[in-house]
């Protein structure tokens, strides 16, 4: 009943958290479709696998150039307009994609159907204030007292390792979407599409269902360590298919299910754990989405050239990109720790001679 009476007092809210959600399921949809489609796709367009596997690279271009062009419309300007228009051109341009016939033009589809999700995310992304840790502020007088040394530090914790995490996050995760499917059916396995087409469909619903249980581990456990056990959890998908992924039908079931639930939360952690460290401003987000649209546009690209000939490559990237995860993220917190750590101990030094010389100054 609460519920249903705290809906009666914020109808507006109600109805734009419902708009809301519509609009993400539309994203969730586009970016999704595309990887269990993708060899009836080549049949329809009449092209290879090596140039039908290109949609994914492409539509991540176009999200990249999405993500720049939504940066340059004006914060104070009426976001709602924009986001409506895009959602319905998301939409559209997924819709047409079945209807091409031919290869340049299903891949410029692909690439307009990118921008408008590009666009999109940017909107959510960058017309949002966010919430700064007060020992990483800057502008303020300490900050012109940290050494050398701690600016460096602060420097590779807050734009570099946070970029190449989410490069890496990011490019693992839809390309292991993406390309499942045609896995299956390339591999010594020689599954059949609509089996692929439904363990990506698996993938999909452990990623989406998983994020319920982790909704209230979040009341227990830091970001931080949620963080950790999504990344155990892909770096098992990781040891179960590099060894028995390509001799065992189980085993590419078990690795897609794991995968799904280590990549469920992961974005939303980060962010999260980010914000309570560092000052997100709109430079240092783009920076980091960018670097994740370019980890989204290069793993496909190297996947495509080369899973006609070795379809074990879909394995290595996978292995690389979460072994390189998790060892970016256990550096991070290193970093983000121990500058924390030396930034409290010299505000507290700064502190104590403050008040010793408040103390001594009557005496004089």
């Amino acid at each position: 009943m609460s519920a249903v009476q705290e809906i009666k007092n914020n109808k507006v809210n109600f109805i734009k958290t419902v708009l809301f959600s519509f609009i993400y399921s539309v994203i969730g949809v586009s970016m999704s479709i595309i990887g269990p489609s993708l060899l009836d796709l080549q049949i329809a367009v009449g092209a290879t696998i090596n140039q039908i596997s290109y949609l994914l690279p492409v539509r991540a271009f176009g999200y990249v150039i999405g993500s720049f062009s939504g940066s340059f419309i004006p914060k104070k300007s009426d976001t709602q307009i924009y986001v409506l228009f895009c959602t319905v051109a998301v939409a559209l341009t997924t819709a047409s994609l079945p209807w091409n016939r031919g290869i340049l033009t299903i891949l410029v589809n692909a690439g307009f159907s990118g921008y408008f999700m590009g666009l999109l995310e940017i909107f959510y992304c960058l017309h949002k204030e966010y919430t700064i840790h007060p020992s990483l502020k800057t502008g303020d007088k300490k900050s012109e007292e940290k050494s050398s040394l701690m600016k460096t530090i602060s420097i590779i914790s807050i734009i570099s390792l946070p970029a190449i995490f989410m490069h890496l996050y990011f490019g693992n995760t839809l390309t292991f979407a993406g390309f499942l499917s045609t896995f299956s059916v390339k591999s010594k396995l020689n599954l059949s599409k609509s089996k692929g087409a439904f363990m990506t469909s698996i993938f999909w619903s452990a990623n989406v269902l998983f994020r319920l249980p982790i909704m209230i581990l979040m009341r227990i456990f830091s970001s931080r360590n949620l963080i950790i056990l999504e990344l155990i959890l892909m770096l098992s998908s990781s040891a179960v298919l590099s060894i028995f992924g390509t001799h065992y039908e189980i085993a590419l079931w078990i690795g897609a299910i794991l995968m799904g639930l280590g990549s469920s939360s992961i974005y939303a952690l980060y962010v999260g754990y980010l914000n309570k460290h560092i000052k997100l401003t709109n430079k240092i987000l783009s920076m980091i989405l960018v670097s994740a649209c370019v980890g989204e546009f290069l793993y496909p690209v190297v996947i495509a050239k080369y899973i006609d000939l070795n379809a074990n490559i879909f394995i290595y990237i996978n292995v690389f990109c979460n072994l390189s995860s998790f060892f970016i993220f256990i550096l991070q917190i290193y970093f983000v720790e121990n500058t924390l750590k030396q930034q409290t101990l010299l505000e507290q030094h700064h502190q104590c001679t403050v008040l010793l010389q408040t103390i001594d100054s009557p005496n004089k």
